[in-house]
């Protein structure tokens, strides 16, 4: 990539929307310094200054100046002429600003609304720049946004154009996927990744605010002044009074019972309106208080807030980046929300019991729940860390898949070309996969039928834009998990076993192998390197903690094969989120590498079973090929090697280049161990073709399981 064009209202005073922009900002200039961006935003100048980046604004058209009521028909005509010929030369300006790009992207916020308006930043901006880029063959990307409510007829007509044209499309919470779903735009297969801001780097992120011994704690209370049309289809009046109301008696208890409070906000235009309202009321209800235990600084930015947020033990908030932003730096927190985002958030990090919501206010509730969150303040703050982490690692995965389907401008025309036999081709092999599988399966077995098959995969292989998938379960391939025990039974008592596991992602795997081993020798010492690219799912893996984030972080049910007695003996259960056994954890060791690096077996040394499953065949078969070769040279000689997940002419081909002696027991459960690949044949490129000993090569090509000699 060489120059990043980003939408969305930035360069504004509100704290949420900036953070967003500075989160994607910061990890792209990281993985591209070479990279050019600018800002399609609301006030360019303001960017230009915060980031250092080229900004040009949604639009350069002003006011008109005149009232409708002023002008006669002729007038209203002349000036309804001029105005289309106006908007066109936005629609040319449009074309013009995005000459040379590589890739608009529309970054997180919850853009997608027309609560304030299709103009600005609203639906039909948005679908000008869109189809401003489509036109210039500018791949569109739409990454974690948030949407809702879209009400009007018009609006949902331009969010639904706007994002048939995008070429990615992903959402920071169900809700929003499910909102446009109900306005009739076509979501189904694109993910739910966090909001960016989990993406902020921690450098960033300020430590802990330094106290005098013995002071009070501190409770951050954030603000906001009450959205109307964005948080509710009936908006009431009396909604902002009881709000405000609330708040004020919650604060009165605070000090009572010893608290002081810190008030944030987040948008510098109007929450200084409502920090007075705030105050005002508070002033009514508690008379003669000690206003120096209530801070009221002003906010210039989200540097700001961190830095209030460092200063408090606890908080409630209701701007939903004020909680997200109290959750990345571990503080317990109360929403009191206000839009299903916040809600959705909570629930994402399993806090739903602490969301409040403002079309409720109810303040023994509130007090409730605030004396529940202080009295199991350390498991929350612990919950809280393994979400932030999940997110985190998410977030990371997000990125993998839009770096990886970057391009550059020099090769747009080639790309659009390819492109389209790519559409083409797809249109057809989706007609063939429907009548694929209204086939019996012993049709599908026959010589001529599995022959048509080998054909189609051929090409989606060849055609595929391969990228990195995490999808894995526990216990998944259970007849590989049980050769690899059979192997370890004729160990000698009490010897040390040396594993590495590549592309070890979140962990699953390596668990499932340690509790397969571990229960049939606890006697011998394993010792575990897992290994994997990804820094994020390192975490979530080294964490050993899993719950329904997990499996939304990889797109799978990651307990789905388990049987109650395995799900006991192996987690401890809090809830929904089952912490890994420490007998299970002991002995790996979670390193940050690259499989094809050739000084890994400096790094590891040799090993006595290495695993390398289910990544090979995301790779270019060049670069997997390399890859394998190099994971061979860790493998002992007389070691064993597992590699499944990879293009079965590539092993081959290596695998007697290299000598390995297939192990044929198990040879056929452990081809058919993973029900999902076997399915996914032949329409994807990781699916796995049936096995057919009728091939000269069989015995190799269908073989996982490898005994590596010394000539190796």
């Amino acid at each position: 990539m060489r120059h990043v064009s980003f939408f969305g209202h930035f360069g504004s005073l509100n704290t949420g929307n900036e953070s967003t922009l500075l989160a994607i900002l910061s990890r792209l200039r990281e993985a591209s310094p070479e990279c050019e961006f600018r800002c399609i935003c609301t006030d360019p100048e303001a960017a230009t200054a915060r980031y250092g980046i080229d900004a040009v604004a949604i639009s350069d058209r002003g006011p008109s100046g005149f009232r409708a009521g002023d002008l006669s028909l002729a007038q209203r005509i002349r000036l309804g002429l001029r105005a289309a010929g106006a908007e066109l030369g936005q629609y040319a300006r449009a074309l013009r600003t995005l000459e040379g790009t590589d890739m608009l992207v529309v970054p997180g916020t919850g853009l997608i609304n027309d609560a304030f308006g299709l103009g600005g930043w609203g639906p039909y901006s948005l679908f000008k720049w869109v189809l401003a880029a489509k036109l210039r063959r500018v791949p569109v990307r739409f990454v974690s946004v948030g949407a809702g409510p879209v009400t009007s007829t018009a609006g949902r007509l331009l969010v639904r154009a706007a994002l048939a044209m995008a070429d990615y499309r992903s959402y920071r919470d169900e809700a929003s996927r499910d909102h446009l779903r109900s306005i009739g735009c076509r979501v189904s297969g694109d993910p739910v990744y966090p909001d960016l801001v989990f993406g902020l780097p921690e450098p960033l992120l300020p430590g802990d605010a330094a106290r005098a011994h013995g002071t009070r704690r501190v409770v951050g209370l954030g603000l906001m002044l009450y959205e109307g049309r964005y948080s509710a289809t009936g908006p009431r009046p009396q909604t902002y009074s009881a709000y405000l109301e609330s708040l004020a008696t919650f604060a009165g208890w605070l000090l009572a019972h010893g608290y002081d409070i810190r008030l944030l906000v987040g948008d510098g235009e109007g929450d200084p309106i409502v920090v007075e309202d705030f105050t005002a009321v508070l002033r009514e209800q508690t008379a003669g208080f000690d206003e120096r235990r209530v801070v009221a600084r002003p906010i210039a930015g989200f540097e700001d807030v961190l830095a209030e947020l460092a200063a408090t033990d606890v908080v409630v908030a209701t701007r939903f980046h004020n909680v997200l932003l109290a959750l990345l730096m571990r503080r317990p927190v109360i929403a009191i929300s206000f839009h299903h985002k916040c809600s959705s958030l909570m629930r994402r990090m399993g806090l739903s019991d602490y969301c409040h919501e403002i079309h409720d206010m109810d303040v023994d509730r509130l007090i409730a729940q605030f004396e529940d969150l202080e009295c199991n303040r350390a498991a929350v703050t612990r919950a809280i860390g393994d979400g932030v982490e999940a997110a985190r690692a998410a977030v990371d995965e997000q990125y993998g898949r839009i770096l990886a389907a970057g391009g550059g401008a020099p090769t747009r025309v080639a790309s659009s070309l390819r492109a389209r036999r790519r559409r083409a081709q797809t249109a057809l092999l989706g007609s063939a996969e429907r009548a694929w599988h209204l086939l019996p399966t012993r049709v599908r077995d026959r010589g001529p039928v599995r022959a048509c098959g080998a054909s189609l995969h051929t090409q989606v292989c060849r055609h595929a834009d391969r990228e990195m998938y995490v999808g894995t379960s526990f216990l998944r391939n259970r007849p590989a998990l049980e050769l690899m025990g059979r192997l370890v039974e004729e160990t000698e008592p009490g010897s040390r076993v040396r594993i590495a596991v590549l592309g070890c992602s979140i962990g699953v795997e390596v668990y499932s192998i340690l509790w397969t081993l571990r229960s049939r020798r606890p006697d011998l010492e394993l010792v575990v390197s897992a290994v994997d690219i990804s820094p994020g799912v390192l975490r979530v893996a080294e964490r050993g903690v899993y719950d329904a984030h997990a499996s939304e972080f990889v797109n799978w049910p990651i307990f789905e094969g388990l049987s109650d007695a395995e799900r006991e003996r192996m987690f401890d259960w809090d809830g929904d989120a089952g912490r890994v056994k420490p007998w299970l954890q002991a002995g790996v060791t979670w390193q940050l590498g690259d499989a094809s690096d050739p000084e890994l077996v400096a790094r590891l040394g040799t090993q006595d079973l290495v695993v390398a499953n289910n990544f090979l065949c995301h790779m270019e078969p060049r670069s997997a090929q390399r890859c394998l070769r190099n994971l061979a040279r860790l493998v002992s000689p007389g070691g064993h090697l597992f590699v499944s997940g990879v293009d079965l002419d590539l092993r081959t081909q290596v695998a007697l280049e290299l000598g390995w002696e297939p192990i044929a027991e198990l040879r056929a459960e452990i081809h058919d161990g993973d029900a999902a690949v076997r399915y996914d044949w032949p329409w994807r490129w990781w699916g796995l073709e049936p096995l057919d000993p009728r091939r000269p090569d069989w015995e190799t090509r269908y073989t996982a399981f490898f005994q590596v000699p010394a000539a190796a």
